[in-house]
């Protein structure tokens, strides 16, 4: 999997020969709800390309996990749920000019991809787990704030959903995510940084 989120990133800024183009990666904290599968956190990370003033290119890799310990009949369980998404989509950061002058920008990301949710139960003696994979989506919105030309905090709420058909076919692996973290650009300038 690391392999893929490589290659696609390599291929990403294969695209991007533009100097005075966007490109750059984000680092964040992931709070997601998973119905069956709790609500976990985690993180991630992002690389993109801008494909014009408001528009980005990315892929998107989030890891959350979730760790429950239960008693039953004096045996101790250790259970691990764990949730990873690999996505690709866009993102579109459409010119509001209220925003403009306090450096916030309004981030809107339409991702669709894979993702892969396990449940593991330990009580020492046994291992047990039961996992799937499929295909998975997200739409989130939320709000950039430009530090530099460079750096934009931002924090993203929205929702996802992955589509199983194996083990967890009748599982509920949907629900809200909140994402909080820091845009570094290796290239290009923030729009409109001057009129700050």
């Amino acid at each position: 999997m690391l392999r893929r989120i490589i290659m696609l990133s390599f291929i990403l800024f294969i695209f991007n020969q533009s100097a005075s183009a966007d490109t750059g990666v984000e680092l964040f904290l992931a709070n997601v709800n998973i119905q069956d599968a709790k609500t976990q956190y985690g993180g991630g990370c992002s690389v993109m390309t801008g494909i014009g003033q408001d528009l980005w290119i990315l892929v998107r890799g989030t890891y959350t996990v979730y760790y429950d310990e239960r008693t039953v009949w004096d045996t101790k369980y250790d259970i691990t749920y764990s949730h990873f998404t690999c996505l690709a989509g866009i993102e579109y950061e459409p010119p509001v000019d209220t925003f403009v002058k306090y450096r916030l920008h309004w981030r809107n990301t339409v991702c669709m991809g894979f993702s892969s949710t396990e449940v593991e139960v330990d009580n020492g003696e046994k291992h047990s787990s039961a996992g799937d994979s499929g295909f998975a989506y997200a739409v989130n919105t939320g709000l950039g704030y430009d530090y530099s030309q460079l750096i934009q905090f931002f924090a993203e709420a929205g929702w996802h959903q992955s589509l199983y058909n194996g083990e967890l076919n009748n599982s509920d692996i949907f629900g809200f995510q909140f994402f909080a973290g820091v845009r570094f650009a290796f290239s290009g300038n923030r729009r409109n940084f001057n009129v700050y």
